[in-house]
């Protein structure tokens, strides 16, 4: 299920039991009103909503670049080598969590650089030909200095100059990509829940 602030859109898997007839009946109603009626009808099966993602847009025409000390480059095919060093430095939950995929290299990456050692990588696959979806990872030691919103601001800025949306999607526990996302300036656009068993 995905809102945004005055629509749902519901994904439904076609073997499951799921009250189409009573959602129509409903009629127009806030997302919350219907959240709230899934969660109720969902109570007897021993499952509930989880709001899990946030999808956020870039939708402004202009980006003022984030002021730094690193040094932020184009990663290209090269360079391999150095983006699999800095991958080694991070569990699987955080490559997933920063929606990296380690098989496949996204078309655009960038690094940034403190005294020749790489500590942070942004980069982005389309989602579409017009929209850029963006991940981030920082090394550990050098977080909390402003070097996850400067990297990824360099991908909005080359996004923007090419005529593309970013895009930037991240777990609603992630408070500090959270913080990062709506620092740069991103809107949030929508919200996705899924229908999840309780523990």
């Amino acid at each position: 299920m995905a809102n945004t602030e005055q629509h749902s859109f519901i994904r439904v898997d076609p073997e499951m039991t799921f009250p189409v007839k009573e959602i129509e009946a409903l009629g127009a109603c806030v997302p919350q009103v219907l959240r709230n009626y899934l969660n109720q009808y969902f109570e007897d099966y021993q499952m509930h909503l989880i709001h899990l993602y946030n999808f956020y847009y870039y939708l402004k025409a202009s980006f003022t670049p984030v002021e730094t000390d690193l040094t932020i480059k184009r990663i290209s095919e090269k360079d391999d080598y150095l983006v699999e060093a800095f991958y080694k430095k991070f569990s699987d939950f955080d490559l997933d969590d920063a929606d990296i995929d380690f098989d496949k290299a996204d078309p655009v990456i960038w690094g940034g650089f403190k005294n020749d050692e790489m500590i942070a990588y942004s980069s982005h696959r389309y989602s579409s030909e017009s929209i850029a979806d963006t991940g981030v990872l920082v090394d550990s030691q050098y977080r909390g200095k402003g070097y996850g919103k400067a990297i990824v601001g360099k991908d909005v800025s080359w996004c923007l100059e090419r005529g593309v949306v970013p895009m930037y999607v991240v777990r609603t526990a992630n408070t500090k990509s959270i913080k990062l996302v709506e620092g740069l300036g991103y809107d949030r656009i929508f919200d996705v829940y899924v229908l999840a068993a309780k523990e």
